[in-house]
């Protein structure tokens, strides 16, 4: 259905709803909740992007916690999260797509907060109020670093490639 924002009360109606950028486009697919669509409006990058999230992914790049695991010898992206977490859930495949595109530079860890009394306190360490939370460490970096970008594989290997 075609909308114009700019047609009688429409543009009003919109912002109410939170509907302020125009085209929005969000993908859905099963297991992996539902992502906006934030890049280029063009048939070939939105391809790409349904492309990636179609992938079938594993958990066998993603490690589960072990504080051993973080070290000055290689960054390690951290997802935080709690298993009644729906956020969480949906984007546990795309954590899993960047982690296998992502093998050999960065390692994948996963660490449910609430799990162990070790890993409430690694969270707490960490500063995590809320699910999921995800933070790069190790490596080089002096203090952890905070994503806030796109749940989605490609936000995850952008946000790690730079």
């Amino acid at each position: 259905r075609r909308c114009d924002a700019a047609s009688g009360g429409n543009g009003k109606a919109m912002e109410a709803k939170g509907l302020e950028v125009l085209p929005m486009i969000f993908v859905s697919v099963e297991g992996q909740g539902m992502d906006r669509y934030t890049r280029a409006v063009d048939a070939a990058s939105l391809s790409s992007f349904i492309q990636t999230k179609l992938l079938p992914t594993t958990d066998e790049d993603v490690f589960p916690y072990s504080e051993e695991l973080i070290t000055p010898d290689y960054p390690v992206f951290v997802k935080f999260f709690e298993t009644w977490c729906s956020r969480c859930l949906s984007m546990k495949k795309a954590f899993e797509g960047a982690a296998s595109r992502m093998v050999g530079r960065v390692m994948f860890m996963e660490i449910e907060c609430s799990s162990t009394e070790e890993a409430s306190a690694f969270c707490m360490k960490h500063a995590v109020d809320g699910y999921p939370t995800l933070k790069l460490l190790g490596g080089t970096f002096e203090k952890p670093l905070l994503y806030s970008g796109d749940r989605s594989v490609e936000g995850f290997v952008e946000f790690l490639e730079q």
